[in-house]
């Protein structure tokens, strides 16, 4: 049985792993080939939103939820917070400047216009009555 699940499991990289489990089918997706049809000046963009999303709960959502807990319980949940900034963010610059052709200023440039698209309604909706 183990043999068979190691020949399904081990496939070309362009199709599906498939894996049984007492019965049912689970399938993992291998490639990420969806991702390809996206242009990469796009994922650079959506990359770097999705982390500046992130950064402002980071930097800033402790401020209002944990307003009374000591300024290191809030630098921790703000470092565990970004955390998940930096898994988008580093693959982002790097996508935009080695594959998608920004440069460092473009990309800095770019980072300064969506954290101000990105701050300006979190700060009007979530830290309504702080501002």
């Amino acid at each position: 049985m183990l043999k068979s699940w190691l020949a399904r499991l081990i496939r070309s990289e362009n199709q599906l792993w498939h894996m049984s489990i007492r019965g049912s089918q689970v399938e993992i997706i291998r490639s990420m080939q969806f991702l390809n049809a996206i242009p990469l000046s796009l994922q650079t963009v959506l990359l770097l939103i999705a982390s500046n999303v992130f950064m402002t709960f980071a930097w800033y959502g402790h401020l209002k939820n944990m307003a009374t807990a000591p300024w290191y319980f809030a630098a921790l949940a703000s470092w565990g917070i970004a955390l998940f900034e930096y898994l988008l963010q580093v693959p982002g610059n790097r996508i935009g400047f080695q594959q998608a052709g920004f440069t460092v200023a473009q990309l800095k440039i770019m980072q300064e216009v969506i954290t101000l698209s990105v701050f300006v309604p979190f700060a009007m909706v979530y830290l309504t009555g702080q501002c």
